[in-house]
């Protein structure tokens, strides 16, 4: 019993390790397309993409006292992704009023974002490559509407290869993290 538990643990260890790896290799090889200045054709985009943790309106903190304990905040959730070639955040901010974090509003949300910043509005061919980091949330990432769009990037000539990268559970820190410590700070 013991030995199969440390054996599981150490498979775990190994696809973290090697899911990293992947998705290192993936934004080193956006930086150099970006750096290199590669023609629209054979450049790789690499995206990172996550949702922060929950934020409330009003934010209250620690201090909320008298008649306002007995209110109900409104959730107010961030979308970030990041273009790891330029490392730059793009947050989208919306409250629990004008939709959920599930599959539809976070497909919705990826397609704007590769509709605006993304993809070449002149239509000069498909990108060569498109990477998508995400962590391993069933109710938000990996689901059927994020699979089917990524079939759909490609049919309608995006990319030639559209790749999702699911980070292993308990290994999901990235670079959208960093950036929503800095968005808290300011939050607060």
């Amino acid at each position: 019993m013991e030995e199969q538990l440390v054996l599981s643990a150490a498979k775990h260890v190994k696809a973290a390790v090697s899911q990293k790896e992947l998705a290192a290799k993936k934004i080193e090889k956006a930086k150099l397309s970006m750096a290199d200045n590669v023609p629209f054709e054979e450049r790789v985009v690499t995206l990172v993409m996550d949702f922060c943790q929950n934020l409330e309106l009003p934010h209250v903190g620690g201090e909320q006292v008298g008649e306002v304990y007995y209110y109900s905040t409104i959730g107010i959730y961030c979308l970030g992704i990041v273009n790891a070639a330029i490392d730059k955040l793009y947050a989208y901010v919306y409250s629990e009023a004008d939709g959920r974090k599930g599959g539809n509003n976070t497909t919705s949300l990826l397609l704007h974002y590769l509709q605006n910043h993304i993809i070449d509005p002149h239509r000069r061919g498909p990108l060569a490559e498109i990477n998508i980091i995400m962590d391993n949330c069933v109710g938000q990432n990996k689901n059927r509407m994020i699979i089917r769009s990524a079939a759909m990037c490609v049919e309608r000539g995006w990319a030639k290869e559209l790749n999702l990268i699911f980070l292993v559970k308990g290994h999901t820190k990235n670079s959208c993290d960093q950036h929503f410590n800095l968005l808290k700070s300011q939050w607060r």
